[in-house]
């Protein structure tokens, strides 16, 4: 069977959110791979107040969602089999794409033309953070668009 670049595509965005999803479950207890609580929430969060924290259920809460749409983008794609029909599935999948593509865009605003937020979250927002989920949010979108039953 010839190597097919969507697939490959899609796995790789599933891994990745999966990784994210992964990441998020540790910072439920530690600041890895930052050393102090205090530098995760300036670079990783943006905040330098750490009442404004985001309270550990919102991190579950994005962990789980991560979860889910790596789930979503390998049934999309025919990795995996999908309980919900063609139909519901793109829903839902370009539903988790257009949040990832809301996400990447708002902080390319954000960070680089309003200037939100601590230097060093911006640095990695701009470098890091968006692109990724622009290119996550893509391939999502992209998994949309496959045929019913040709992934």
């Amino acid at each position: 069977m010839p190597r097919n670049p969507y697939r490959i595509a899609a796995a790789a965005a599933a891994l990745v959110l999966a990784a994210l999803s992964s990441l998020h479950l540790v910072w439920l207890r530690s600041p890895w791979p930052l050393t102090s609580r205090e530098r995760f929430l300036e670079t990783v969060v943006g905040q330098t107040d750490p009442s404004s924290s985001p309270p550990p259920w919102m991190t579950l809460a994005v962990a789980c969602l991560l979860a889910v749409a790596a789930w979503l983008v390998l049934a999309g794609a025919g990795f995996v089999r999908g309980f919900l029909s063609h139909r519901v599935l793109n829903a839902v999948t370009g539903i988790a794409a257009a949040v990832l593509l809301l996400r990447g865009a708002a902080g390319l605003v954000l960070s680089g033309v309003i200037g939100q937020g601590p230097a060093s979250f911006r640095f990695w927002d701009l470098v890091l953070y968006s692109p990724l989920t622009l290119a996550l949010g893509t391939v999502a979108a992209l998994v949309t668009r496959a045929p019913a039953g040709r992934p």
